[in-house]
């Protein structure tokens, strides 16, 4: 390629080519913080509070057409009280702070360069 090309190329590349107006600029820059977000509060989502025990209901499975057995739904009460203790486990506190921080700094990364972009 010689050198007019590139820069031709370069040139058609430019966001304000592709973005002319500053109102689409900070659209695109709005849609970027919505999405990391939502990104962040589905990071959350795998991490709920842990709660007494008192205000959980069990979950309803809308798929089955007959009532759960008596075994079933002790199985699940067992299970759900598994994930409550490990949730509240140190170490998953712990994973829960290190994911929390490493996405929080990579979407500051991410909306920083987004601004150096758009000017």
């Amino acid at each position: 390629m010689t050198r007019s090309s590139v820069q031709r190329t370069a040139e058609e590349a430019l966001l304000t080519n592709i973005l002319p107006t500053s109102t689409l600029r900070t659209d695109l820059a709005l849609l970027v913080a919505l999405c990391t977000d939502q990104m962040r509060r589905s990071l959350l989502e795998n991490f709920p509070p842990p709660t007494d025990g008192y205000g959980s209901l069990p979950e309803q499975d809308l798929i089955t057409f007959h009532d759960p057995s008596p075994a079933s739904a002790t199985h699940l009460e067992e299970a759900g009280i598994r994930r409550q203790e490990d949730l509240a486990s140190p170490q998953m506190q712990g994973l829960q702070r290190a994911a929390l921080a490493f996405f929080d700094a990579w979407r500051l990364d991410v909306l920083r360069r987004v601004g150096d972009v758009l000017g």
